[in-house]
Formats: C-alpha cells, sequence, structure tokens
C-alpha cells in the first residue's frame, strides 16, 4: 500500500514542523538526495503550507 501519513488526524496535527516535514521527505524522497535543488523547492512548499 503507497501512501502519505499512517496515523491518525489527531496525530497528524500535532506534528511539530520539524516531524512533518522529516516524515514527508523520507516517504517521497527516500531514493533521491535531499539537498537537490527540486528537493529545496517541494520542501520550503511544504514548510509555507504547514504555516
Amino acid at each position: 500500500m503507497n501512501y502519505g501519513w499512517a496515523g491518525t488526524v489527531e496525530q497528524f496535527i500535532q506534528l511539530d514542523l520539524q516531524s512533518f516535514i522529516v516524515q514527508l521527505q523520507n516517504h517521497v524522497y527516500k531514493n533521491l538526495k535531499v539537498n537537490d535543488r527540486k528537493t529545496e523547492v517541494q520542501t520550503k512548499a511544504w514548510i509555507d503550507s504547514y504555516k
């Protein structure tokens, strides 16, 4: 099964920014370099969406 979140909504809402970003990076970029320019832009978008 392929999914981005396996917990409850309550657990998701309580994530701090660092945990939110790390979990997304681990899920989406598990086979890519995280310091790649494309991943940097996407990570900034995730940070903006968290706010």
